[in-house]
């Protein structure tokens, strides 16, 4: 369906297709995220590293994901 605004017009299944992309995306962030956040202590045992390093995992992935 196309609507004409203002001598434009605007295909609204497009719309509806970026609307559920801009939807859906950030739900499987927050997923991904909750599923990083308690490997992180077995992370930690299985590289032997301390809390300060292990917590830069998260938060490398939170800034790749942007």
């Amino acid at each position: 369906m196309i609507i004409e605004r203002n001598g434009e017009a605007y295909d609204l299944s497009y719309a509806k297709k970026a609307m559920l992309v801009v939807v859906i995306l950030p739900l499987l962030v927050m997923y991904t995220e909750a599923m990083l956040t308690p490997a992180l202590p077995t992370i930690q045992k299985e590289f032997a590293v301390n809390p300060n390093d292990v917590s830069w995992i998260l938060t490398i992935y939170s800034s790749s994901e942007r």
